[in-house]
């Protein structure tokens, strides 16, 4: 995709690129696959690619240099695939606010490493630290982006003038602006959606349409380049902001064939190959879960021999769904089976 816009990005030139998202500390969701899809082409160009962490520590080992190594990059695929759930391995308390108040009294906060990716120190399992040439961490940088924190502009430009980063790519909205990380480096932003100030089933905890609503417009009016997955969402942008266009990326599968192998899925949920119906996403009430659940119940006699097959982690209006999950008879409840999050290899094997 960087061919492009070699006018903006000189593609013909080795860029050292960041990739950050708040994403990575929650759930990834598609968020992950976008991720990770864009790194592979920006490495398939031959530009060196690294992930903005929030790991809350300097260094997890003071001993032998080539353990401290083995034990961070342990630490960091642990990140990579629990977010900020991972900080309790790290350290007692993990992300709790105690923790923070904390780094930010000893200064820790504004402490920033990088940190080159050894291949051969990751697990055989392919995961997104495969794909990363470095990480840089920045401990609890998340958390103050989250909550609009000044200082976390000042430290993303420290850390891009510190490691000689070209472009900072946010792989979704934040309310970093193309000044805030100095004149060197550039600033593109990836548009999934702007669902959150369309629907009413946006959760309003948090103040997540406030907070949203901030978020697009920073990243609209305040970025060097701006990218979307559809034609819709470009279309929407410019709905918003008729003076911006964002270029159209496309979404590849999540995974290469290579990557991947058949799973024991389909015997552990007692389930025949191509012999079920599947719905696979976040299951959150904006999805229309209950929807689902309604027409399959109408249409169950003709359908019964195919259980439906829902796949995804729980998202917001997850409880009221399951309950009525529950109010459903026993004998159309049996037929319905929830997996949870799963893996790459249940994905291609479900599939």
């Amino acid at each position: 995709w960087l061919h492009r816009y070699s006018n903006l990005f000189c593609y013909n030139i080795v860029m050292r690129i960041l990739f950050l998202t708040v994403d990575v500390e929650y759930e990834m969701r598609g968020i992950g696959a976008i991720m990770k899809n864009l790194i592979k082409a920006a490495r398939a160009d031959g530009h060196e690619v690294g992930l903005l962490t929030g790991i809350p520590y300097e260094h997890a080992y003071e001993g032998s240099l080539e353990l401290r190594d083995r034990v961070e990059h342990v630490h960091l695929q642990h990140y990579l695939i629990e977010g900020k759930k991972s900080f309790r391995g790290i350290m007692p308390g993990g992300y709790r606010k105690r923790n923070i108040i904390k780094a930010m009294l000893t200064g820790l906060f504004l402490k920033h490493s990088f940190m080159a990716v050894r291949k051969e120190l990751l697990s055989g399992r392919k995961n997104l630290a495969h794909d990363l040439d470095f990480i840089i961490r920045s401990p609890f940088i998340y958390r103050f982006m989250v909550h609009n924190v000044r200082l976390s502009r000042y430290l993303i430009k420290r850390i891009c003038q510190a490691y000689n980063i070209d472009l900072v790519l946010a792989v979704s909205p934040t309310r970093l602006r193309s000044r805030d990380i100095g004149s060197q480096t550039k600033l593109a932003t990836f548009i999934h959606d702007i669902m959150p100030v369309e629907i009413i089933e946006t959760p309003v905890e948090g103040d997540t349409p406030v907070r949203f609503a901030s978020e697009i417009e920073t990243a609209i009016k305040h970025s060097d380049l701006l990218l979307a997955n559809s034609k819709d969402t470009a279309k929407k942008i410019s709905d918003l902001f008729p003076e911006t266009k964002a270029s159209v990326v496309y979404g590849v599968a999540s995974s290469a064939p290579s990557e991947i192998t058949e799973s024991a899925i389909l015997e552990m949920k007692d389930l025949k190959k191509d012999s079920y119906l599947l719905f696979a996403s976040m299951v959150e009430k904006r999805k229309n879960v209950e929807g689902l659940i309604d027409a399959y119940m109408i249409a169950f006699e003709q359908l019964k021999d195919l259980p439906l097959v829902i796949v995804g982690a729980p998202g917001y209006g997850f409880e009221q769904l399951k309950v009525k999950y529950k109010a459903l008879p026993a004998h159309i409840r049996k037929h319905i089976i929830f997996t949870g999050f799963i893996s790459e290899d249940d994905k291609f094997t479900l599939f």
